[in-house]
């Protein structure tokens, strides 16, 4: 249930990021929660005893799943350190570790003497002492990366102006504390199980199924709040562009220019009517051409659209300069 619950959670934020798409020039955070929900999916009972078969029968998936997850943290990790140091490039030695990860975790993986599809992999497999080297190996990962998430946020928090964003930060630090916390659960977990330690596994299986949800809803607020406040911006400004067109329209229809093309934007459209208008001004003089409208419009207008280009042109400055 809670593996359920935790795949449709991340669905959800990945649906969230796919609306806010074009609000963010930062999609690792897509790309990240996609993968991760395709490795939640998969470890999904009904999914993985359907989908197993399909590869040879001998938890494949378990190996698929787990690099589909690896990938997943690397890109999330390296993604959300960028977005918050206001990097554009993820670096060189990242990339290395990720690829070392995978091809240490596959190594190891394929190293175990295989068993027929079972959706207990640590179970099935804890008569294997090397079983405890490939799972502890991939908590350990996680453990470094979201602990290096966690420090570069704190490390960049103090010069971030934007209180959606630093808001957005302080969720994901409590995420990334959050996963750090789930992943020691795994290694009470899996060292329990192999020595027999039933206080040890439950202790873990507690703080696991509680962590885990946790950090998932932590870790998705915190990269959903910076675009969502952006589109809900960006929907306020369009509304102010709007009641600005309206505002000039009265005078824009009556001056003999050409239509403004259907196709244009809000901010188009206003541009063409102020610039139409003060164009009018100069030939002719601002009384002919307001006639019994205030000057305030236009200069209303013109703020109105002023603000919203620096918005537009500026969309990420969160930091100090």
């Amino acid at each position: 249930m809670i593996n359920a619950l935790a795949a449709v959670g991340l669905w959800a934020a990945v649906l969230i990021n796919a609306i806010l798409w074009r609000n963010t020039a930062n999609h690792a955070m897509f790309w990240a929660l996609l993968l991760i929900a395709i490795c939640f999916t998969m470890k999904l009972d009904p999914v993985y005893l359907r989908l197993d078969p399909l590869i040879g029968g001998h938890n494949y998936l378990t190996l698929v799943s787990n690099l589909v997850l690896l990938a997943g943290i690397f890109v999330l990790t390296s993604g959300i350190a960028r977005a918050v140091a206001e990097e554009t490039t993820t670096p060189t030695w990242i990339v290395i570790c990720m690829v070392l990860s995978g091809v240490i975790l596959t190594v190891l993986f394929l190293l175990l003497t295989p068993q027929s599809t079972t959706t207990t992999f640590n179970i099935s497999y804890r008569d294997q002492p090397l079983t405890l080297v490939h799972t502890s190996f991939l908590a350990l990962v996680m453990v470094l990366a979201f602990s290096g998430t966690a420090i570069v946020c704190l490390r960049e928090f103090s010069s971030l102006t934007a209180l959606t964003s630093r808001i957005g930060v302080a969720f994901i630090v409590a995420g990334c504390v959050s996963v750090v916390v789930l992943t020691v659960s795994t290694f009470f977990l899996n060292f329990g199980m192999f020595f027999n330690a039933s206080s040890a596994v439950k202790f873990g299986n507690i703080v696991y199924n509680f962590t885990r949800p946790l950090s998932i809803v932590l870790l998705a607020i915190g990269m959903a709040l910076p675009p969502a406040a952006a589109w809900l911006s960006n929907q306020n400004a369009d509304r102010v562009i709007h009641r600005n067109i309206e505002s000039l329209k009265p005078i824009h229809q009556r001056l003999e220019t050409p239509p403004i093309p259907d196709d244009a934007t809000l901010h188009q459209r206003l541009t063409r009517m102020i610039v139409d208008i003060n164009d009018k001004i100069l030939r002719h003089g601002q009384e002919a051409v307001l006639q019994n409208e205030s000057p305030r419009v236009l200069e209303q207008a013109e703020t109105a659209l002023l603000t919203q280009t620096r918005h537009t042109a500026y969309p990420h400055n969160t930091k100090d300069s």
